[in-house]
């Protein structure tokens, strides 16, 4: 994931041109294991500052990852008590692996 979520808008006054986090868009990269290349998925508006297209949660992209590495998202485990777990809440992200 890249830029942690910076503001989409210049913050000068707080000195380095950098203002608060900004969670509602950010970039990942993804390569390597099964990944299909040379894809975009999704899109923000004109200021980079709202999702407008294809919005994927951290949820997804866990679930992504697991898929990439061969393990069902819909895996179960039991945690420390017991309980029935999914090792993703999320969806895999549509059109990214191959």
């Amino acid at each position: 994931m890249g830029e942690m979520g910076r503001t989409p808008q210049n913050q000068q006054e707080q000195g380095r041109g950098t203002g608060p986090l900004w969670g509602r868009a950010y970039s990942v990269l993804w390569a390597g294991c099964g990944v299909k290349s040379g894809r975009v998925i999704g899109a923000t508006d004109k200021n980079a500052g709202e999702v407008i297209e294809a919005k994927s949660s951290p949820d997804d992209i866990a679930a992504t990852l697991y898929e990439a590495l061969g393990i069902p998202h819909e895996t179960v485990l039991e945690d420390i008590a017991g309980r029935p777990r999914r090792i993703a809440e999320g969806s895999p992200v549509p059109g990214l692996l191959a």
